[in-house]
C-alpha cells in the first residue's frame, strides 16, 4: 500500500480553494493513489491494488468468500475452496489535512467512471448515495443530519467494497457550496420519509379454537381443511390453504396465477393447488422441482436427479396437472453432481439445470423435436450455484460457489465475463429479468446478469426506491413486470409482517398480513410468493401448529378499459379492452341494473372469454358494468364505466362487483 503524501494533497486543497473557484471547499482529483489505509474492523480486508494513471484512481478488490475461517468449517472439502480466504468486504479510508466548513460546503459530488462491484463512499463515517452507479452524482450532506457533518470539521473519506475481484474507477470527489447544472442533473434527494404505522394483531388473529386443534390428528379424508379469516391488524382476507402434520411449502405461482405448487403435502406425488378447480390436485408418482411452462401454464416441468452408479441420472418430464398427461422431455447421465437447482427462462420454455458445486450446467429445450438433441452441457471453469437465463435466452448467469462473484456467458460465442454487483450482494430480490437489491438506503434495480459498466451505461442501474431510512426486511420476490415487490418485515413497525411495495410509488408500503411465525427458519418465514399481477401473496407460517401454506389477498385486479355500449336493434352490445395488466385474467363478467350505481346482477351465464357481450333483450334504462375476473380465488376487479349510449343509463358510474374466494 502506497503511503500518504500529505504535502502534495495540502497543496492541491489550497489550490482548489483559491478565488478562481471558491464554491469548492475541498477536492480530490484522484490523480494520487497514496494515503488510503485499510479499515480496522474485524473481517475487513484491504485491496488487491490501488493504481492511478495520473488522472483517475482504480481500486481492484480481492476474491472474497461468503464464509471464512471457522464459519466455513461445514463447507465441502474442495481443493479449490479456500476456507481461510479473504472475507467479503474491503474497507479503506483517507484523512485530509485541515478542516472544511460543512455548513457552507455541504454538497458532496463524485464521478465514478467504471464500476465492476459494489462500492459505497462515506464522509466522516456516514455512507452516502453518490456512487450507486457510474457517472456524476451529488448529495446534500445536510440530509443525513449528523453532528460531524455540520460545522467546521476535519474530513475523512471511507470506501467500502464487495470483494468480487471487480474494479471501481473514481475520477473526482469534491465538496462544494452550490451545484453546477451538470451536478444538479445527477443530484440525489434525501428520499421519502416513510411513516410506517405499527399495526398490532390479536393473538392467532382470533383463531384460538383452530390453534387448540393444532395437535389433533389430521383427517386425510378432508384434504382441503382451508380456513378463511381477516388479519386482525391489516384487515386483509387470508386463506390457510393446507393443514398437515408436516412442514408444507409453496413454490412460485403459475404464469397465469391459476396454480400454486405445494411441497411435502403428499408422499405419493406432486401436489398443486388449482384455483380454477378450488382445491388440490395430486400428480401420483411424480416428484421433483417444478417449473411452469410459459407456453401452457397447465404444464409443469419436473426434474428428478438420482444416483446411477458413479454418475447422476437426470430426468425431466412435462406433466399437465389438469389432465394428468405426462410426457418425457429429457433423460441423461452425467458425472456433474451436486445439490441440483432447476429453473426456467422468463421468455420461453428453455430450462436450466445447475448442480450446486458442479463445473457444468445443462440447458434443456423441450421445443426441439429430437429428444437426443434437447440437452446441451455447458462446461464452466469454476464451481457454480444459482444458474439462470437472461437476455432473451442468449446468456446464462451463475455465482461462483461460495464466492462473491457473479459470472455470465454468451451462449452464442462462449465468452465468459465477470458481472457487476451494484447492490450489496446478498439476499437480492429476483423477478422476471430484473434484480432489486440494497444500496445504502436506496433500493436499486438492474437487469439480471448485468456486466461491468462505464458512464455510457449508467442508466442500466435504476433507483427502485429512495427512502431516508430503509424498510427493515429480508428475502422476497419481484413481480414479472418489476413493479410490485413482496418481502418479509424484520424489525420495528413492520416486524412479523408480509409487505407489498409499489416500485412506481415507493411510498406505498402495504403491510399485508402479520404471520405469527414462531421460529426463524428457511421453511417457516423466509419466502413470500407474489402472484403475477401482485393481487395475492402466498407464504408459509406455523401460527396454527406445523408450517402451513397461507394466501393473502392484497388488492383487486385491474378493471377492463374503454367500455362502450351501442344499440343493435332491440339488443345492446357492450365492448371493452383488456386491463393494462392482465396476466391472471380468466375472463369477464357483465353486470346489469336499471338503477345506476346499485342493484347490479350478473347477466352472462358463463365467464366471457372475449371482449364483448350482446344482451338480446335489455330492459328499458339498463345500465351495464364490465368486470375482469382472475383465475386465483375468483377475485374480481372494480367495474369499468361504459360510455353513454342508448339503452344505457346516462351517467358514468363505477360500482364494486362481488368478489371473494369461491369454488367453481
Amino acid at each position: 500500500m502506497a503511503r500518504w503524501t500529505a504535502i502534495g494533497l495540502a497543496c492541491l486543497v489550497a489550490a482548489c480553494c483559491s478565488a478562481a473557484d471558491d464554491r469548492i471547499g475541498v477536492v480530490d482529483d484522484c490523480s494520487n493513489a497514496d494515503g488510503w489505509e485499510k479499515g480496522t474492523w474485524p473481517g475487513i480486508t484491504g485491496m488487491e491494488s490501488i493504481t492511478t494513471d495520473g488522472r483517475q484512481t482504480s481500486f481492484t478488490t480481492l476474491n472474497g468468500t461468503f464464509m471464512t475461517g471457522a464459519s466455513a468449517a461445514w463447507a465441502p472439502d474442495w481443493p479449490d475452496w479456500d476456507k481461510n480466504a479473504d472475507a467479503g468486504l474491503a474497507m479503506i479510508s483517507r484523512k485530509y489535512p485541515g478542516t472544511v466548513d460543512l455548513d457552507r460546503y455541504h454538497y458532496l459530488v463524485a464521478r465514478m467512471t467504471y464500476s465492476g462491484t459494489y462500492m459505497a463512499l462515506a464522509v466522516n463515517g456516514w455512507d452516502t448515495k453518490v456512487c450507486y452507479t457510474t457517472g456524476l452524482h451529488a448529495v446534500d450532506l445536510r440530509d443525513l443530519d449528523k453532528p460531524n457533518l455540520r460545522g467546521t470539521q476535519p474530513i475523512q473519506l471511507r470506501l467500502t467494497f464487495l470483494n468480487t475481484q471487480g474494479k471501481v474507477t473514481l475520477d473526482e470527489i469534491r465538496l462544494v457550496d452550490q451545484l453546477t447544472p451538470e451536478e444538479q442533473a445527477g443530484f440525489i434527494p434525501a428520499g421519502l420519509d416513510l411513516r410506517l404505522q405499527r399495526l398490532e394483531p390479536r393473538p392467532y388473529h382470533g383463531l384460538e379454537a383452530l390453534n387448540a386443534r393444532s395437535g389433533a390428528p389430521v383427517r386425510f379424508d378432508l384434504p382441503n381443511e382451508a380456513a378463511a379469516f381477516r388479519d386482525t391488524s391489516t384487515g386483509a382476507l387470508v386463506w390457510r390453504l393446507t393443514r398437515t402434520v408436516r412442514t408444507e411449502m409453496a413454490d412460485s405461482f403459475s404464469p397465469d396465477g391459476s396454480a400454486l405448487p405445494i411441497y411435502n403435502r403428499s408422499f405419493h406425488g406432486m401436489v398443486v393447488w388449482d384455483f380454477d378447480a378450488g382445491g388440490m390436485r395430486e400428480l401420483p408418482d411424480l416428484r421433483g422441482a417444478p417449473v411452469f411452462s410459459r407456453a401452457d401454464p397447465s404444464v409443469i416441468y419436473l426434474l428428478q436427479a438420482s444416483p446411477s452408479g458413479e454418475q447422476i441420472r437426470y430426468v425431466v418430464q412435462a406433466a399437465n396437472f389438469r389432465t394428468g398427461e405426462v410426457r418425457p422431455v429429457a433423460d441423461w447421465l452425467s458425472s456433474d453432481g451436486g445439490s441440483t437447482e432447476f429453473s426456467g427462462s422468463v421468455f420461453s420454455d428453455l430450462l436450466v439445470v445447475g448442480p450446486t458445486g458442479g463445473r457444468a450446467m445443462f440447458l434443456i429445450d423441450p421445443r426441439v423435436a429430437d429428444p437426443a438433441q434437447r440437452v446441451r452441457r455447458v462446461p464452466l471453469g469454476m464451481r457454480m450455484k444459482g444458474a439462470c437465463i437472461s437476455h432473451h435466452d442468449q446468456r446464462v448467469n451463475w455465482q461462483r460457489c461460495y464466492y462473491f462473484q457473479g459470472w455470465q456467458m454468451d451462449l452464442a460465442t462462449g465468452q465468459v465475463q465477470l458481472g457487476c454487483y451494484p447492490t450489496y450482494g446478498g439476499h437480492e430480490i429476483y423477478g422476471g429479468d430484473t434484480i432489486v437489491g440494497r444500496y445504502v438506503s436506496l433500493l436499486l434495480s438492474h437487469r439480471l446478469g448485468m456486466l461491468p459498466m462505464d458512464e455510457a451505461h449508467s442508466d442500466e442501474v435504476k433507483v427502485w426506491s429512495n427512502w431516508t431510512a430503509d424498510v427493515p426486511s429480508d428475502y422476497g420476490q419481484l413481480g414479472p413486470d418489476g413493479r410490485w415487490l413482496c418481502t418479509n418485515g424484520t424489525d420495528r413497525e413492520v416486524a412479523g409482517k408480509r409487505l407489498l411495495i409499489d416500485g412506481n410509488e415507493s411510498g406505498t408500503v402495504l403491510q399485508v398480513v402479520h404471520d405469527f411465525t414462531s421460529r426463524n427458519s428457511w421453511d417457516s418465514n423466509t419466502y413470500t410468493r407474489i402472484s403475477p399481477d401482485a393481487t395475492k401473496l402466498a407464504y408459509m407460517c406455523d401460527m396454527l401448529g406445523d408450517t402451513d401454506v397461507y394466501l393473502a389477498i392484497t388488492r383487486r385486479p385491474a378493471a377492463p378499459r374503454s367500455l362502450t355500449l351501442s344499440r343493435e336493434g332491440n339488443a345492446a352490445r357492450l365492448r371493452w379492452e383488456p386491463p393494462a395488466v392482465a396476466r391472471e385474467l380468466a375472463g369477464y363478467n357483465v353486470y346489469r341494473s336499471t338503477a345506476s350505481g346499485r342493484d347490479y346482477r350478473r347477466v352472462n351465464q358463463e365467464r366471457i372469454a372475449g371482449t364483448e357481450f350482446l344482451d338480446p333483450a335489455p330492459p328499458a334504462g339498463a345500465c351495464y358494468a364490465g368486470v375482469a375476473e382472475e383465475h386465483s380465488c375468483g377475485s374480481c376487479s372494480t367495474a369499468g364505466a361504459p360510455t353513454t349510449a342508448a339503452p344505457a343509463c346516462g351517467r358514468r358510474r363505477r360500482t364494486r362487483s362481488p368478489a371473494g374466494l369461491r369454488r367453481r
